[in-house]
């Protein structure tokens, strides 16, 4: 790495300091080689982050790709970032469907024909059940689908959140892993607790992919724990996709960037398991 400037030390120090970039270092342990390596990307980031603080709206929207937001990633190879939509841009696109609300997806992902064989019958039995009830009986349990990569568990639930919509319900459905890191990035800008109160208050909520990201005490205990303990309590029925059992589930979430936090795991695995019936869905991989 090229020898640093007086500015360019001090805006290192300023970004060192940001909640996201010190959370995204410690739970992914990045190395100090891995920092300097990166240290471009991990400027980016921040600079454009600046953008967003104390935005109120699309009108005041200051990002070269209006109504994005930028996050960092990690995969095995290297640091990435990338760019989602923010709750701003959320909130615009609700009028496409003014029942169906998408956080960090886009319907036409999860949207598609399902198949009917016969390892999916229990499952599209329960489904039909609850989509053919719902209306006199809100108050029920939703569905907890683990299965294998590919097997089609994101278009039965998605399918089932379009058929509630033209029913007139109201549904969020929410690619987990982007959301996850959507929220970390917003720590600094702000904006978390309108998002959890939405989830929280959403008559129907889906959570695509969960496991799939990285875990860490925060969402686990500030956004998870907050948005099941309402559900629960108000009987606002949660679906959930997931590759994890429900065994899996319990040490995802006991492990964080921090320590091992068994009795905590228990807490969210125990409102899970209020909120929903588990199944598996034993299908081959169709993509």
């Amino acid at each position: 790495m090229a020898k640093e400037t007086l500015s360019e030390k001090k805006l290192i120090n300023e970004m060192l300091q940001d909640e996201f970039v010190r959370d995204f270092i410690n739970e992914h342990k990045i190395t100090k080689e891995q920092f300097n390596r990166n240290l471009e990307t991990f400027l980016a980031y921040y600079i454009k982050s600046l953008k967003c603080v104390g935005c109120k709206g699309l009108s005041e929207c200051k990002q070269t790709r209006h109504g994005l937001m930028p996050i960092l990633d990690k995969n095995e190879i290297y640091i990435d970032l990338q760019f989602v939509e923010c709750v701003y841009q959320e909130e615009a696109n609700k009028n496409k469907n003014e029942h169906l609300h998408l956080y960090n997806t886009s319907f036409s992902d999860i949207q598609g024909e399902v198949f009917v064989n016969k390892e999916r019958s229990d499952v599209l039995t329960f489904v039909k059940r609850f989509l053919d009830s719902y209306l006199e009986n809100p108050h029920q349990q939703g569905l907890y689908l683990s299965g294998s990569y590919g097997c089609g568990k994101s278009y039965i639930m998605g399918n089932l959140a379009l058929s509630l919509t033209k029913l007139g319900v109201d549904v969020a459905f929410v690619y987990y892993p982007d959301f996850v890191r959507m929220i970390k990035s917003m720590i600094t800008t702000g904006g978390i607790s309108r998002i959890v109160d939405e989830l929280k208050r959403v008559p129907v909520l889906f959570l695509d992919d969960f496991g799939g990201e990285s875990n860490s005490n925060f969402i686990r205990d500030e956004v998870l724990l907050p948005i099941l303990q309402y559900r629960m309590v108000n009987k606002k029925p949660l679906f959930v996709t997931s590759n994890l059992s429900d065994k899996e589930i319990i040490a995802h979430l006991a492990e964080s960037n921090k320590e091992v936090d068994g009795i905590k795991a228990l807490r969210v695995f125990e409102r899970l398991r209020s909120l929903m019936v588990f199944k598996e869905l034993s299908d081959k991989n169709y993509r």
